[in-house]
């Protein structure tokens, strides 16, 4: 089984088991942020959208994806492929987010 590494900005691959408490718990929070910024700009960029569609059933399609995005977000495990790793890591440290 392959070791679950973190490639730190250096470009130093840590194995995720290795990694600080503490910067286990910045990756996360990291990630969840830039999630965040991500939703963000496709709710922006879609809004740029819906105003240059002129079908009502085209206008709906594109406010119905505004509408999710605001509501739920995005999944940062489909951003990030190791976000499930860093946060099974914490659980299993027992570590809190704040």
């Amino acid at each position: 089984m392959e070791e679950k590494t973190w490639k730190t900005k250096d470009g130093v691959e840590v194995p995720i088991k290795d990694l600080s408490d503490n910067h286990l718990l910045n990756i996360i929070r990291m990630l969840n942020r830039a999630s965040e910024l991500e939703c963000f700009r496709l709710i922006c960029s879609a809004q740029q959208v819906l105003n240059t569609l002129h079908g009502e059933y085209a206008r709906m399609g594109v406010e119905e994806d505004i509408d999710f995005l605001i509501f739920y977000g995005l999944d940062p495990a489909k951003l990030f492929p190791k976000y499930n790793d860093l946060v099974d890591e914490r659980q299993r440290r027992g570590l809190i987010q704040t």
